[in-house]
């Protein structure tokens, strides 16, 4: 018979669930949003907690001094510990919750028992162990597991205590014990790339432009940072000095520029997408060159002094109605890059007069596989500013927006230029969108992928000045190298000219037969989905159908 008394004068078991110490945590593909520290809410990549704790006593913790050993029925009326875990993503997922014990607690864990709601209860040392996610615990035990479609929550009730068939030894005088709730999102195979990126910030504020910090267990060398953008399409993007968005992609490492949206496929079907740039360099290449002086014929007169002609895509010669095919680079890109039967190296251009001299690495090339995961959008090619109107705000959105439409101050077809000297004498007409799929970064996503505190505040800062306010280091598509984009400069004098981001991580203008780097930029099909890695550089994100 035990003697209640007398455990009651020696027996000191202190159980502590606080709400300070829930906890969300991810597990391989899922990953979670925040750490908690002193609230009681936390996100996770896929899923939401919260605990239903007031001031009041009755609402507390789990919290018992003096405790005496009780059955379980009268265990079942105690108040217990509430929570709640729903799911924030846009697919079902499953969860685990784990009791980790604690390295303070004192007290062994077969002398305690546990139950969820209405569950059976048991001895904790009956749970199933499992692997512990906290540093400071010594064990861990799993509950219960589930799963939730998007927006369905479901609520637990913890209690724990001593059982009444304990007796009073040294084993359990003065003793105490600590532990934690762990909420795990479990794997879940081969998630949407899209539905991916956009998990791992769920619920965050999505009117906001700043940084968001999605807190996902790494080796530390990059950060889980991302940001809208603001704009009418509202984009996900990457941010900061070196965000963890690597992706394994044709066998070489990519980046992820961000989750874009209204993307057009072409033939009019609006979709989500992820768009990738390579993070090397495939060379130096020029953007576009032209008949020169040293090769230019009766038939073939010099256009633009022989360095180039600033339209990407297909357009028409509206003095003589022929078609002019495009971009050097443009159809390179879209030529070689993507021709598996290559078996050879082949030359690029790289400088003034139409000369094509530069080797091109037909290694390099796009292999079936990755091609199989691309396809053709709508790229926007207009101009970065409204200079032919004297307009000097060139802010990253203000240069989203003139990417996207005319103009209005070009006239003779299109052209930017019309002084008609030897630098602008093309009869090209210039459009303002292309299909296809290969390209380069624009201008705006390189002003977007600003992170850091300074962030807005750079957003409003014109991109010829990004080094001005330390921009230019806060941005991760900045690099040692002089890199093309996809945005041509207008200009009352020049019909060759395009924009680069320098060296030194500001925007200027050269000439299109410049030889430069050439990172080269894909949208993947909407249906592709990532299959592994937690996207550092180490570990790359990994993509299939």
């Amino acid at each position: 018979m035990k003697n209640n008394k007398v455990i009651n004068s020696f027996l000191i078991v202190l159980i502590v669930i606080a709400c300070a110490v829930l906890v969300g945590v991810s597990y391989a593909a899922w990953t979670m949003n925040a750490k908690q520290t002193n609230t009681n809410v936390v996100s996770t990549g896929c899923f939401e907690t919260s605990s239903d704790l007031g001031t009041s006593s009755e609402n507390e913790a789990i919290n018992l001094v003096d405790a005496m050993p009780i059955s379980d029925s009268e265990a079942m009326s105690l108040t217990g510990f509430t929570f709640t875990i729903t799911n924030v993503c846009k697919t079902y997922a499953t969860y685990q919750v784990n009791l980790e014990t604690l390295s303070t607690s004192t007290i062994d864990i077969s002398y305690i028992k546990a139950v969820l709601n209405n569950n059976t209860p048991k001895k904790l040392n009956e749970y199933a162990s499992v692997n512990k996610y906290l540093d400071t615990a010594s064990s861990s035990n799993k509950l219960i597991s589930g799963g939730l479609a998007q927006n369905e929550s479901v609520t637990y009730t913890l209690r724990l205590w001593i059982g009444d068939d304990t007796e009073y030894t040294p084993a359990i005088s003065n003793k105490t014990y600590n532990g934690k709730i762990v909420v795990k999102s479990l794997e879940l195979v081969n998630e949407l790339a899209t539905d991916k990126i956009q998990n791992l910030v769920a619920g965050a504020d999505t009117t906001s432009t700043d940084v968001i910090e999605a807190d996902i267990e790494n080796d530390g060398s990059c950060t889980n940072t991302l940001a809208y953008d603001g704009t009418a399409d509202n984009n996900l993007r990457y941010v900061g000095a070196n965000p963890c968005n690597y992706v394994s992609f044709n066998n070489e490492t990519w980046r992820i520029i961000g989750v874009m949206n209204n993307i057009d496929d072409g033939v009019g079907n609006k979709e989500t997408r992820i768009k990738l740039i390579r993070n090397e360099s495939l060379g130096n290449y020029s953007w576009d060159t032209s008949t020169g002086s040293a090769s230019a014929t009766a038939e073939d007169p010099i256009v633009n002094n022989g360095y180039g002609i600033n339209q990407w895509g297909p357009s028409t010669n509206y003095t003589t109605g022929a078609v002019y095919p495009g971009a050097d680079l443009m159809q390179e890109l879209n030529g070689d890059y993507l021709d598996i039967t290559l078996t050879e190296n082949t030359t690029w251009y790289n400088g003034s007069n139409n000369i094509k001299k530069a080797t091109f690495d037909y290694t390099k090339r796009l292999k079936e596989s990755s091609q199989n995961l691309i396809g053709n959008v709508v790229w926007y090619t207009g101009t970065y500013n409204d200079s032919l109107a004297g307009s000097s705000d060139i802010t990253t959105p203000v240069t989203y927006q003139n990417e996207r439409k005319n103009n209005p101050n070009a006239t003779d077809n299109g052209k930017y230029c019309r002084s008609g000297s030897s630098y602008c004498n093309d009869t090209i007409t210039r459009t303002y969108e292309w299909t296809g799929k290969v390209a380069l970064m624009s201008i705006s996503d390189f002003g977007y992928a600003v992170g850091g505190e300074i962030r807005n505040m750079c957003l409003t800062t014109n991109l010829n000045a990004y080094d001005t306010n330390n921009c230019n280091t806060n941005d991760w598509l900045h690099k040692e190298a002089y890199q093309w984009t996809l945005s041509p400069n207008a200009s009352f004098d020049y019909a060759n000219s395009v924009s680069q981001i320098r060296n030194t991580g500001i925007l200027t203008n050269y000439d299109t037969y410049d030889n430069k780097t050439v990172n080269p930029s894909v949208y993947l099909k909407s249906n592709v989905k990532i299959t592994g890695g937690d996207g550092t550089s180490t570990d790359p994100y990994t993509l299939g159908e």
